[in-house]
């Protein structure tokens, strides 16, 4: 409870947040070999023919069109839908899982996802997939990029997977 009034209330004084993916061995720094563990998998994906994207080439026309494609790419590798997360202009996708994972070996499963969105054609920013140092904009706050404010909200809620689930269907 602590930490959302605290960004609540950034945000309202209008200051951009963030949250980092990963838990950190100290306070330090967020570098990658300062990462201890992560407990989810994600893809930043960009929407929109935007100057300032992070990939355009990878993105996707309308929020909706990667919305599909989510659903789509979730389906053909038959794992359950993740948690979707509108950023403001692209969204974010999360399977999160009920353990914490060594950020080496998620490291790891996150090459694996890489390497298989790329496989299926899936369009997504790949320096944020196998990257324990990401931060992604939190549900609630309000993205501010190029001067205009667009909530961040969440689309869909998904129930966190056992470790094993997820690493058996990417292996698969």
């Amino acid at each position: 409870n602590d930490l959302i009034s605290f960004i609540e209330m950034q945000d309202r004084a209008g200051h951009t947040m963030y949250l980092a993916q990963a838990s950190y061995k100290t306070t330090a720094n967020r570098k990658t070999d300062n990462a201890a563990y992560v407990r989810n998998f994600f893809f930043d994906i960009d929407c929109g023919v935007d100057k300032f994207a992070q990939t355009p080439d990878k993105a996707y026309e309308s929020q909706r069109d990667a919305c599909e494609a989510v659903k789509n790419f979730a389906k053909e590798l038959g794992l359950p839908l993740p948690t979707v997360v509108v950023s403001g202009n692209g969204l974010y996708a999360h399977w999160c899982v009920n353990e914490d994972i060594p950020a080496a070996t998620w490291k790891t499963i996150a090459q694996i996802l890489k390497n298989v969105a790329a496989a299926a054609g899936f369009r997504q920013d790949p320096s944020r997939t196998s990257d324990t140092s990401s931060v992604l904009r939190p549900v609630g706050t309000t993205n501010r990029k190029n001067g205009v404010t667009k909530p961040v909200r969440l689309l869909h809620l998904a129930q966190p997977l056992a470790l094993s689930a997820f690493t058996d269907t990417l292996r698969a």
